[in-house]
């Protein structure tokens, strides 16, 4: 009795029992897979909490700080790119603030920003996010960009050395000053009229959504 009851499991129930066990596995590896895919990257000492759309352009007030002057200018359309690895400016702005202009470090915009040149490199140039209690001045090396138009970009060295955390769904840039206290100032999301990733400011719009 015993040996037919045997013979019975391993022609029929064990291989049953390894499809299970096979299936059950493979639907185990396949939910782990999409789990890992839907895991966001994290992206070390810059706070980004949501991504803004690719047709968006993300903007706050600041006040800039001209080094070695009391001169101060309050600009309202001050862009916050997260995907930018420089800080930008134009030639409007640094004339008007009669910024001191190093000429002979004017590099070349790379990647998708070529249709506007340079004209040299404003050092140590601070850039002030303030709320009606407190203000943060952070400082970085700037780009100057070869237009008349105003233009004021804040790259991802600016953002890193402020702990900048933006927030594009409630629309708030957020710069802790102590443990216990931050700045936190409105974001305005503009469409862009033209493709501002090319940098071609001549041609350089935005659009209040």
């Amino acid at each position: 009795m015993w040996d037919k009851v045997k013979e019975l499991f391993v022609e029929i129930l064990l291989p049953m029992i390894t499809v299970m066990n096979t299936n059950i596995a493979t639907n185990i590896s396949k939910k782990d897979e999409v789990e890992e895919e839907d895991t966001p990257l994290e992206i070390p000492n810059i706070g980004i909490v949501s991504q803004k759309s690719a047709k968006d352009i993300a903007t706050v007030k600041s006040r800039i700080v001209v080094p070695n002057s009391e001169k101060t200018l309050v600009y309202h359309k001050t862009i916050v790119d997260t995907g930018s690895d420089t800080s930008l400016i134009s030639k409007s702005i640094a004339n008007r603030l009669d910024m001191e202009i190093d000429k002979t470090n004017s590099p070349e915009l790379s990647g998708v920003a070529t249709q506007t040149g340079t004209v040299g490199t404003v050092y140590g140039l601070g850039i002030t996010i303030y709320d009606n209690d407190n203000s943060q001045t952070i400082e970085d090396d700037f780009m100057v960009i070869n237009t008349d138009k105003d233009f004021v970009l804040l790259g991802i060295p600016w953002i890193d050395r402020a702990r900048a955390i933006a927030d594009f769904n409630s629309r708030i840039l957020q710069i802790p000053i102590s443990q216990r206290k931050s700045i936190i100032v409105p974001i305005s999301l503009h469409r862009r009229k033209t493709n501002a990733t090319s940098l071609n400011i001549d041609n350089f719009e935005l659009k209040k959504k």
